[in-house]
């Protein structure tokens, strides 16, 4: 017998207007609230916690709304902070290749300077 349920509602007004269209309930498995919170946080995780405008635990005589909500912040939380590392990543490595196109820079000033200085007065002088 299912003791709990995960009822999720996205964002907006449903995807076409139809009755319970962008909602979904789904029975857990668990039947004990330590295991229905870590079956809850990866339901959420994987439905996409940005696309939810609410998440609720029904249970036969209560109702676990903060709970959820916490999760849901929490997971909303998480995939801002790995998409602030992605970026610092990416700008990590955009400065790392801007030093190397720098550095390819000034080998390529040198190559010109030295090619200037030494090598067209040679050349000019006619030695070789």
């Amino acid at each position: 017998m299912t003791l709990y349920f995960l009822w999720l509602k996205d964002n907006g007004v449903g995807c076409d207007y139809t009755v319970g269209c962008g909602e979904k309930l789904i029975p857990l498995k668990a039947d004990n609230l330590a295991d229905v919170a870590v079956e809850v946080r990866e339901e959420i995780s994987n439905h996409g916690a940005k696309h939810l405008e609410k998440a609720l635990l029904l249970t036969p005589n209560m109702d676990m709304t903060c709970e959820i909500e916490a999760q849901k912040a929490e997971i909303e939380e998480e995939s801002f902070n790995e998409a602030v590392r992605d970026a610092q990543r990416a700008l990590d490595k955009a400065k790392a290749d801007l030093d190397l196109v720098k550095l390819e820079g000034k080998l390529v000033q040198d190559r010109i300077e030295h090619v200037r200085k030494i090598v067209l007065p040679g050349m000019l002088s006619g030695k070789k």
